[in-house]
C-alpha cells in the first residue's frame, strides 16, 4: 500500500531504457501496482466505514474519543502513519490522545510526535482525576521516549496524586521505566519516596524492581514487605507478580508457596497463572500445562492456556499447540490460535479449523474480529473481504470500529 515516488518512477524508466528490465518483468510491476492500487481502495474504503461508525457514537463516557484511539492503533499497526496521527488529533479527550500520540511516536520514533504528546498533556483537566491522568500522561511519555527530564516530569507529579491505589499505579509505570534504563537504584528511591505506607502496594512495586534485577534477594524483599497484610485482592496482585518472577530466578519452591498463602479461589488461579506464564518463558511447557490444570476460573484458565499455545507456537511446536487449542472453550480465541497455529504450520487443515471456528460465532463482532485475525494471517482478499462484510453488519456502532480496525490490521 506504498505510495510510488517521482524519483522511483525515474529510476525504473532509467533501467527500462538501458534493458535491465524485461517486458515480462514490467508486466508483473504493472499487474502487482494495480493489484497494489486496489488494495488501497479497498483500505481506504474499510477506514471510512470505521470513522462514519465513530459519527454514530455519542459522547457519553468518551466512547467516541476511545473509538478513535482503536482506530489509531489500528493505522499504527499496519505502518499508515499519516492516517494515524490525522484521526489522533481528533480525539477530544486530552489523556486518551496522549495514549494515541505516544503509540505512534514509538513507531515513527519522531520527535515531533513525542512534542505533539507533551503538548496534549496540559489539556487534561478532567475533574477529580487531574492530577492521576496528568502524571499518568507524563509518565507514558517517559517510559516510551526514555528521556531523562520526562521521567524526572513523571516523577514530580506523582507525588501530587492524593489516592495512593492511583498513585501507586504511575509509580509501576515510572518504576517499569527505570529499570528499563538499568537505573535501579533511582526506582527503589522512587518507591521509598512515594509508597511509604501501603506495604502491599510497596510490596508489588519492589516485584517490578526484583522481575529486571532478577536477584533473589529482591523477590525476598518484596515477598516480606508484603506477606503480612491482611488485604486480599491487593496482595494478590504483589503476590502474583513475585510468584512468576520467583520462578524466573529459579525459586519454584517459594513460588508454591505464594498460593498457600491465598484462600479465596479466583485470587489463587491469577497467582498460579503468573506462574504458568513464567513457565512458558522458561520453556518449561509441561509444568506450564499441569499448573494451567489446577485453575478453576474459566476466564484465568482461558488466558493461560492461549498464553501457553503462543509460547509453543515461538518454539515451533505445533502438535501440542493444537491440543492446547482444543481446549480453549472460547471460540473467537481458539480461532485466532489456529491461526496462528497456520502462520507457523503451512497446513491447510488448520486454516480450515479457524475458518470453520470462526464462522460458528454467534456474535457478530466477535465473528468479523475472529474472521480478520485469519486475514491478517493469509493475506487472501476473500479472507478480508468476508472479515469487512461481517464487521460492517455489526449494530451497535463502538463494536462496529472495534471490528473494522481489526480488519484495517489485516492490511499489515
Amino acid at each position: 500500500m506504498s505510495k510510488v515516488s517521482i524519483e522511483q518512477l525515474c529510476r525504473l524508466f532509467e533501467e527500462i531504457g538501458k534493458g535491465n528490465i524485461t517486458s515480462e518483468a514490467l508486466q508483473r510491476l504493472i499487474e502487482n501496482a494495480s493489484q497494489n492500487n486496489l488494495s488501497r481502495q479497498f483500505f481506504e474504503k474499510v477506514l471510512k466505514n470505521a470513522r462514519d461508525a465513530v459519527g454514530e457514537i455519542g459522547y457519553y463516557n468518551n466512547n467516541r474519543a476511545k473509538a478513535l484511539k482503536d482506530i489509531v492503533e489500528a493505522l499504527v499497526e499496519v505502518k499508515q502513519l499519516d492516517w494515524a496521527r490525522q484521526n489522533a488529533l481528533e480525539i477530544t479527550d486530552p489523556y486518551l490522545q496522549v495514549e494515541a500520540l505516544i503509540a505512534i511516536a514509538e513507531v515513527s520514533k519522531d520527535e515531533k510526535d513525542f512534542e505533539s504528546a507533551r503538548q496534549a498533556v496540559p489539556k487534561i483537566r478532567t475533574p477529580y482525576l487531574h492530577s492521576y491522568l496528568s502524571a499518568k500522561a507524563l509518565a507514558i511519555i517517559g517510559k516510551a521516549s526514555k528521556k531523562e527530564e520526562d521521567i524526572k516530569l513523571a516523577r514530580d507529579a506523582v507525588i501530587k496524586i492524593p489516592a495512593i491505589f492511583r498513585r501507586t499505579e504511575v509509580v509501576e509505570i515510572i518504576v517499569e521505566t527505570l529499570v528499563g534504563v538499568k537505573d535501579f537504584r533511582l526506582a527503589r528511591q522512587v518507591v521509598t519516596e512515594t509508597i511509604n505506607r501501603e506495604t502491599f502496594l510497596r510490596g508489588k512495586a519492589l516485584a517490578i524492581i526484583a522481575m529486571a534485577t532478577k536477584k533473589k534477594e529482591d523477590f525476598e524483599l518484596a515477598w516480606e514487605t508484603i506477606i503480612g497484610n491482611p488485604v486480599a485482592m491487593s496482595r494478590t496482585e504483589a503476590l502474583a507478580v513475585i510468584a512468576e518472577g520467583l520462578v524466573k530466578v529459579g525459586d519454584f519452591g517459594l513460588a508454591q508457596q505464594a498460593v498457600t498463602k491465598v484462600r479465596r479461589y479466583y485470587l489463587r488461579d491469577r497467582i498460579l497463572a503468573g506462574i504458568a506464564k513464567a513457565l512458558v518463558e522458561t520453556g518449561d511447557f509441561t509444568l506450564a500445562c499441569q499448573i494451567a490444570d489446577r485453575i478453576i476460573t474459566s476466564s484465568i484458565k482461558v488466558e493461560s492456556l492461549v498464553n501457553i499455545a503462543r509460547g509453543l507456537l515461538g518454539a515451533k511446536n505445533t502438535k501440542l499447540a493444537r491440543q492446547i487449542a482444543e481446549e480453549i472453550d472460547d471460540s473467537y480465541l481458539r480461532s485466532k490460535i489456529l491461526a496462528n497455529i497456520f502462520e507457523v504450520s503451512k497446513e491447510r487443515k488448520d486454516l480450515e479449523l479457524a475458518r470453520q471456528t470462526a464462522n460458528a460465532i454467534t456474535d457478530l463482532s466477535s465473528c468479523a474480529r475472529a474472521l480478520a485475525s485469519i486475514a491478517k494471517v493469509t493475506k487472501e482478499n476473500n479472507d478480508i473481504e468476508l472479515a469487512y462484510q461481517t464487521a460492517i453488519k455489526v449494530r451497535e456502532p463502538h463494536f462496529r470500529v472495534k471490528a473494522l480496525a481489526d480488519v484495517i490490521r489485516a492490511f499489515g
